[in-house]
């Protein structure tokens, strides 16, 4: 941050001319009292601390928050590369599904989570939005430590152990112990995949009415 190191060098420069007219005044040999001398100390200090506030206050705003964790649900493709997409949408149940969670750790100190998988029949409304969750079960509750500045790849099988066409799995990610009741809202980090499930995996997402981006972005 040039402007801050700029700021702080003028300040800086000021501070030592006021220091050096004080050392002036006293080589002269004017007769100032103990206690003058103590007052005119200290108004040297009370000018250099207003002067350099501003620039310790701007530099305090300038300090970015980048304390954060980054949370993905994955695949594999073909070349057994982890990508962000290829999610599988037609799917039976009781089928395993593989994917790979990541959680990625930038909050500059060791830190465990909590991940709970749910598996939801939602309501659908105008446009494709949801109106409502009819049902939601947890599938899973797995706590994980990450090291700063680490990520943890951890594989999953999600398994579907209801049918529907408006199923949605929900993978919440909270820092510590989740709530009674997990859902986005209290999430620390969420995402959705979505997910037609049938006895048989004739049916197709497309044909349901399914939004056709399989994963939301988390929550913030």
């Amino acid at each position: 941050m040039p402007e801050v190191r700029d700021t702080l060098r003028r300040l800086g420069h000021r501070g030592s001319k006021l220091a050096s007219s004080v050392r002036r005044l006293r080589s002269r040999g004017r007769s100032l009292s103990d206690a003058e001398w103590t007052g005119a100390t200290v108004n040297v200090v009370l000018v250099l601390s207003l002067l350099l506030a501003p620039a310790s206050i701007a530099y305090a705003l300038s300090l970015p928050d980048d304390r954060y964790t980054e949370f993905s649900v994955l695949t594999r493709d073909d070349s057994g590369n982890l990508v962000s997409n290829e999610y599988p949408r037609n799917v039976e149940r009781g089928e395993s599904v593989p994917l790979v969670l990541s959680i990625a750790n930038h909050e500059q100190t060791g830190s465990t989570y909590t991940v709970v998988v749910r598996l939801q029949q939602v309501r659908m409304g105008d446009g494709g939005t949801v109106a409502g969750i009819e049902t939601s079960k947890t599938l899973s509750r797995d706590r994980v430590t990450v090291a700063p500045g680490g990520t943890r790849t951890i594989p999953y099988e999600f398994v579907p152990t209801m049918t529907g066409k408006n199923l949605r799995a929900s993978f919440l990610l909270y820092r510590g112990e989740p709530p009674a009741n997990p859902n986005a809202e209290s999430a620390y980090r969420s995402l959705h995949l979505w997910m037609n499930v049938s006895a048989n995996g004739a049916e197709s997402a497309d044909e349901l009415g399914y939004p056709r981006h399989p994963v939301e972005p988390p929550a913030d």
